[in-house]
């Protein structure tokens, strides 16, 4: 938690006002990213408020603050039934942004990545 403005994500506009390192304003970011990176590899689901994203794991980068996803499908939800299906060779992710993460042994995410790699989609990054 940031000691500055009690939130429970790291705010660089706080913290760094202060001078403070991230790991004195906040453990959950250092905590998620040190999970993802033993991920690196890996295929994973990624949750955010209002999006779903599968991805292998590829690095954790930033001073542990940005998650990067490769072969990634984003689902993406918003207001009056809108969808946005997103499918990028590389995907960028704020950690503080995660709202939860689960790596898919269960084949899911592998299916979907796989499915993704064999069409002749248009990827955009």
């Amino acid at each position: 938690m940031c000691d500055n403005c009690r939130e429970k994500t790291y705010k660089p506009e706080c913290c760094d006002r202060k001078k403070k390192k991230k790991s004195e304003c906040c453990n959950c970011v250092e905590g998620l990213a040190g999970q993802l990176k033993r991920l690196r590899g890996q295929a994973v689901i990624v949750f955010e408020k209002n999006a779903v994203i599968f991805g292998t794991v590829r690095a954790v980068r930033g001073d542990d603050s940005v998650l990067v996803l490769e072969d990634a499908l984003k689902f993406a939800f918003f207001p009056g039934d809108a969808q946005v299906i997103l499918g990028v060779n590389r995907l960028f992710i704020s950690i503080c942004e995660i709202t939860e993460f689960a790596p898919t042994g269960f084949g899911q995410a592998e299916t979907a990545l796989n499915n993704f790699k064999s069409t002749n989609a248009i990827r955009l990054l």
